[in-house]
């Protein structure tokens, strides 16, 4: 029994490794597919409606959505947090978007790249900190806090944009025509 054992060992490792390769592509598939298809629509919006408005719109959405999750307080709940995550990851994806596009009216040219970089490291460092301040919260003060604290930190980041004045760059003009998003996105697909 031991020695069959031994045997079959090495063909359920392959047999894991299979559906660990298959769970990941489609875990990939599904990752590119909660960016790709809210970022494309994003992409419209961002390129014929006001990108600092956007920005409000989507910390505030996001603010909101992270409230939420204060309803999931029981285990028939559990589908809203896959409900509000989708949901805070498609809003989500009008924001990042559209911060790299405003930022071009914010900084000149030659502090562009100095200024993404600058953005990036301040994003990975504020994941970071953000995540364990985050678990230090929920583990000391309760979820609930955290979650509370989460959201209005969405509402502070939508304050300060409002307080920021982009400037006007040539070349780029707001859309003059009806806007019509998903006939936008559907007839640039």
């Amino acid at each position: 029994i031991l020695r069959r054992q031994r045997q079959d060992r090495p063909r359920d490792r392959r047999r894991r490794a299979l559906v660990d390769h298959g769970q990941h592509r489609l875990d990939a598939a599904a990752g590119h597919a909660r960016h790709d298809l809210p970022g494309a629509l994003a992409g419209v919006l961002l390129d014929r409606l006001n990108r600092k408005r956007l920005l409000i719109f989507s910390d505030i959405a996001r603010a909101v959505i992270v409230l939420g999750f204060l309803l999931a307080d029981s285990p028939e709940k559990v589908w809203l947090i896959y409900a509000l995550t989708a949901l805070q990851f498609a809003v989500s994806a009008l924001f990042e978007p559209g911060r790299a596009a405003l930022l071009p009216a914010l900084v000149h040219e030659k502090d562009i790249v100095p200024a993404n970089i600058l953005g990036s490291v301040t994003w990975s460092v504020m994941l970071a900190v953000g995540g364990a301040l985050g678990g230090l919260v929920a583990g000391v003060f309760g979820t609930p806090t955290a979650l509370v604290i989460d959201s209005l930190t969405f509402v502070l980041s939508a304050l300060l944009i409002f307080q920021v004045h982009p400037r006007e760059i040539a070349g780029i003009e707001p859309a003059t025509h009806a806007i019509h998003p998903l006939a936008d996105f559907l007839d640039g697909w």
